[in-house]
Order: C-alpha cells, then sequence, then structure tokens
C-alpha cells in the first residue's frame, strides 16, 4: 500500500481479494480432510499429530484462525485510517472492532476462553453447561451484547454506506459465532463425554471448519471495505487537486 496526503493507492483489487479468499477456502478444507485423514489411520503422523488435531489447542487451525483474526484487525485499524467522511463515530467504531478482533485473536491462540471457565468453575452461582463446561459462553456473550448497543446506530450507518462489504463481515461472524459458540454449545451439552467418538469427531471438523470460513469471510469484507475507502480517498484527491488547478487558472 502506497500512502500520501493526497491520495491512498492499493496493490490489489476486488478480483484479487476473491481470489485470496477462495485459497483461504481450500487451505481450510484441506486442513479438516488432514485431520480426518490422520485420525482414521490411527494418528500415525505422530511428530505432526498435534498440528493436524483440529480439537488441540496447538494445531495450525488454530493458529490459522488466530492470525487471520489478527490480520482482520490490521485492515480494519487501517480502514480507520482512510475514513473518508471523518465521522468520529463511524472511526471510533472501526478502532473499537479492530482492538475486538485483536481480543479474538489473542483468545484463539492462547484458548483465554477456557482459563476464564477454569477459574471462574468454583463460583457455583455462574451459569454454565453440562460438565461445568462453557463459563465464558455466557460471560463473553454479555460484554458481546454490551458493545452491541453502544456500537448499534454506527454499525447501522456503516451498513447503509458500504453495504456489501459489512454484509459479507456480518455474514463471517455470524458463521464464526455458530462455529465457536453454537456447536460448542451443543457439544457440551449432548455430545462430550458420552460415547460418541463419531459424532465427537464430525463436530469437531463443523465446528472449527466455520470458525475458519467465518473468519475468511470477515476478511474479505474488511477488504473490500478498505478498497472502497482506498478508492474514495483517491477519488477525493484527485479531486482536490483539479479543484486547485481551475482556481489557479481563473485567478
Amino acid at each position: 500500500m502506497k500512502t500520501s496526503q493526497q491520495q491512498v493507492c492499493l496493490d490489489f483489487s476486488g478480483a484479487q481479494a476473491r481470489q485470496l479468499a477462495a485459497w483461504l477456502l481450500a487451505l481450510e478444507c484441506l486442513l479438516v480432510a488432514l485431520f480426518l485423514l490422520n485420525r482414521s489411520f490411527g494418528a500415525p503422523f505422530r511428530p505432526i499429530n498435534n498440528l493436524l488435531d483440529l480439537d488441540g489447542e496447538r494445531s495450525l487451525a488454530v493458529w490459522f484462525s488466530a492470525t487471520q483474526l489478527f490480520v482482520v484487525a490490521v485492515v480494519l485499524a487501517l480502514v480507520a485510517r482512510l475514513n473518508v467522511d471523518r465521522s468520529v463515530a463511524l472511526t471510533r467504531l472501526l478502532w473499537l472492532v479492530s482492538a475486538g478482533f485483536i481480543f479474538l485473536s489473542i483468545d484463539e491462540a492462547l484458548s483465554m476462553h477456557e482459563q476464564v471457565t477454569s477459574v471462574l468453575r468454583h463460583l457455583t452461582w455462574v451459569p454454565r453447561f453440562r460438565g461445568d463446561h462453557g463459563i465464558w459462553v455466557f460471560l463473553y456473550g454479555l460484554i458481546g451484547a454490551v458493545l452491541m448497543l453502544m456500537c448499534l446506530r454506527p454499525l447501522l450507518a456503516w451498513r447503509v454506506r458500504r453495504p456489501y462489504s459489512v454484509a459479507c463481515m456480518f455474514s463471517g461472524f455470524a458463521i464464526l459465532l455458530v462455529g465457536g459458540v453454537l456447536l460448542e454449545v451443543l457439544s457440551y451439552q449432548f455430545i462430550r463425554n458420552r460415547g460418541r467418538p463419531v459424532l465427537y469427531t464430525a463436530e469437531v471438523c463443523l465446528e472449527e471448519l466455520l470458525e475458519m470460513v467465518g473468519g475468511t469471510l470477515l476478511l474479505y469484507g474488511a477488504l473490500l471495505l478498505l478498497l472502497a475507502e482506498s478508492a474514495a480517498r483517491a477519488t477525493g484527491g484527485v479531486a482536490a487537486v483539479e479543484a486547485a488547478r481551475l482556481s489557479a487558472k481563473a485567478d
């Protein structure tokens, strides 16, 4: 990316963003396929079992998802810097969402939500799911609901301004929530420790795949936002230069 006071130009296009998303989706399917292949043969690749295990905390899929979320945060920070109409509310929203994705990236990499459950498990009044799992869901859900209410108006304004890009991001976040929260809750309640290894394996695959696919859609939408803001800034810069030239000629 090249920047100046007059304009911003990006060295990629919408078509390249789509191509990147397609390659990421293919990689995500490959990670799931390698996990199933390794498990179906009794995990013979012992030196790399931890990397292939989608149910592990240090797998390639975990680091892949964490990296995706961090890149989304960086892209949204760039969008905040390029916010063309300089709306304070929209700029603050972008910085807040960017910070939120940095937190989610760290949480994914370090499994902080599981540590939250471990710390609060001894508090009997804290809501939880079967087997003392999922305390983090209630805490994260409460924080997320408060932030959503705080950001609702600027979110709606941004939805009107960049409908397709924001729709991609909303869809990606919804898919990520289904994989990372809903399926995990269902696993806590009905699958884990129930003697259903095939069903549990299927749940793990779908959960991790949806998280990665959601991250890809988030990244794609964020890149489209960045492209749109960059184009708007560049157009504004060209218009300003032309107006100055005409004014000088008139004088």
